[in-house]
Formats: structure tokens, sequence, C-alpha cells
């Protein structure tokens, strides 16, 4: 069996026969990703007709690693899709659509209800008989129908991108069993399905972060707010304050969701909704103070909160590895002896 070439004209992978498939050739097989496809495909084949059946086995699970690590982890899945999930709502309407007379939410799938929390006033529930994934995808398909403010704005981008990296099976299965009495909410903050890992807050600029866990705060210093943003991981909401202005004021706070290095994805109104720097929303926040005849300085803005989620069980942050098994080389056979010539034949 003569050596075959495979790949495209960026790249050329030169298969060998199975006489002289050895380990080695066979962990290059599972290395090379751009070829993994096709040439560990044919090397299986190869080593089939040798018979070496640990060989086999190995670059079964080679192909199957390698199509989960091509694109990433599941929390880099997840991470990628965060700002998709902001571009996607770039046309949704500023506000609380449930406290809006014109009740901006879609009534296919959510209904009005009093929350336990007076501030709060009420807050959307599934219908009964919905499902999360049908009706999550569905803010996306039918943005008109919506109005999110910024803290609505940063959990429904969290249970997009969840959905869409989990998919909607497995996300139905997680929303139903994070709901309170059955119930799937949606809510200013604590959504069903986006539990609160972490907290770190503080009242001025001036002050250091307090760390809360489980609702307790812990007592000793914290990192400073640059260490924290830093550490803080993707998906994150970061929540700026303008104390300027009153706490009834649509821009006192902004709510963002942590897109990477100072990118912070937020609903700044009717029109605005992107990825902004850190100086993009603290410009934002000051001029909309300064039409309000606020202060128009960016000096006075701090940020005030940084909320982890709990999703480190869904979001494994890296894709499945394999262990090779420990191959023995293929030996070549010797070939085969002559036939015994006929008789009568010289």
């Amino acid at each position: 069996m003569a050596p075959e070439e495979t790949g495209g004209a960026s790249t050329r992978v030169r298969e060998p026969s199975a006489a002289t498939l050895d380990d080695g050739v066979a962990r290059k097989a599972m290395g090379d990703r751009a070829d993994v496809g096709s040439f560990a495909g044919r090397v299986l084949e190869l080593q089939r007709r040798a018979g070496n059946a640990a060989t086999v086995a190995f670059l079964r699970r080679a192909r199957r690693s390698v199509q989960r690590s091509e694109a990433g982890s599941v929390r880099d899945k997840y991470e990628r899709l965060l700002p998709d999930a902001v571009v996607r709502l770039k046309s949704i309407d500023f506000g609380r659509g449930e406290q809006n007379p014109t009740e901006d939410f879609d009534h296919d799938f959510w209904e009005k209800a009093p929350d336990r929390d007076p501030d709060v006033g009420v807050h959307l529930e599934l219908k009964r008989g919905k499902s999360p994934a049908a009706a999550i995808q569905a803010i996306f398909d039918r943005t008109s129908k919506w109005a999110f403010d910024c803290a609505e704005f940063v959990q429904v981008v969290q249970l997009y991108a969840l959905l869409k990296t989990l998919g909607p099976t497995q996300f139905d299965e997680y929303i139903t069993k994070q709901a309170r009495n059955g119930v799937v909410m949606l809510r200013t903050h604590w959504s069903t399905g986006l539990r609160r890992k972490t907290l770190y807050k503080r009242s001025a600029a001036n002050e250091g972060m307090v760390r809360e866990t489980n609702g307790s705060p812990e007592v000793g210093p914290q990192p400073s707010v640059e260490d924290l943003l830093a550490a803080a991981p993707i998906g994150a909401r970061v929540l700026f304050t303008n104390p300027t202005l009153p706490r009834v004021h649509p821009f006192h706070n902004e709510n963002t969701v942590l897109l990477g290095a100072d990118r912070f994805g937020a609903n700044a109104g009717k029109g605005n909704v992107r990825e902004f720097t850190r100086k993009e929303i603290e410009q934002r926040m000051a001029q909309a103070a300064a039409a309000d005849g606020g202060s128009a300085s960016t000096d006075v803005i701090f940020i005030s909160e940084i909320e982890i989620y709990d999703l480190d069980a869904l979001l494994p942050d890296r894709a499945p590895t394999i262990a090779p098994p420990r191959l023995a080389p293929i030996t070549p056979q010797p070939p085969a002896p002559p036939p015994p010539a006929s008789v009568g034949q010289p």
C-alpha cells in the first residue's frame, strides 16, 4: 500500500502505510488538530487493518475529543456568546417593561406577578407549561415586544449565553431545577438561574470594597477595584454609580456585563445598547446627569458593585481531555514465502 497525502493547499500530511504506522504516528494524528478530521479517520482505517485494537480505540476517542476542544471549553463558548447577545438586543427599548403602561413584554410566554420586595413592585413569571429555553429565545427573536432596564438587560444577556452554551434541553432542566416552587421568574435581580456566588460592594468612591458571600460581609481588607476587575470572570455584573443623582434617576446606576478587559455591555438608553469602555460608560452617565442639571464631571462616578454569578458547575474552565494509552509499535509482518512450484514447472 503506497503512502498517501491528505490536506489542502496549506497543509500536507503524508500518511504512512499500516506496516510503518507506530505509536508516534498515532499520537501525531491526535495532536494535529487541523488534519484530525480526515487524517485520523484514515489512520483509523489503516490501524483497523493492522489489527491494533488499542490504537483504534485511542483514535476514536481522539476524534471525539478534538471535536469538543476545537470550540474551546464550555466557558469559552459562553464568554464568546455574551457580546453576541448584546448585539442582538441593540434595538431593545429602555425601561422596565412589566411596569410600563404599555406592558412591553411578550405576553405569549410571560405574565406579571407582585414581587415580595416592595421596592421591586412586580416581576415577570413564565406561564405554566412554557419552555424556559423557548421563552428566552423568543426575547431575541421578537425584541420589539420588550423593554429592559439596565439590570434586567444584564440578566437576559446571561440567560441567552447560557441557553446557547447548554442547548435547549439542558437549559430547561437547569432552569426548572432552580425555579422556586416551580415558578420561573424574570426580575430586576435574582432571576431564576442566576444565583449569586460573591458580591463586592461599597457606598462611596473613597471606600474600599466589602465582600459578601451568602449575604454575610467579610471583615478585613479587600483587593482594589482595579484588581477585582482584572480578576473577575467574564460575565460578572459591574455597577457604576453617580451619587450626585437621586436614586430614582435612570442614570443614578448603570448595570453592565463584563465582556473582557475594559469591555462592558450595557443598555444605556434607546438606541444605545452596545459595548462600552469604562470611560465611555462614565461619560454617558455624566452627560445624562448634566442634561438634568447635575454634574457633568466623570470624577464623581465610581464602581459600586461587582457581582459574580454561581455558574462554575455549569461552565467548567477546560474542555474534557483524554489520556493516550501506552501503545505498542506495530511490528511489520515478514512477507509470506512464495508458493511451491507446480509439478513439471522448471
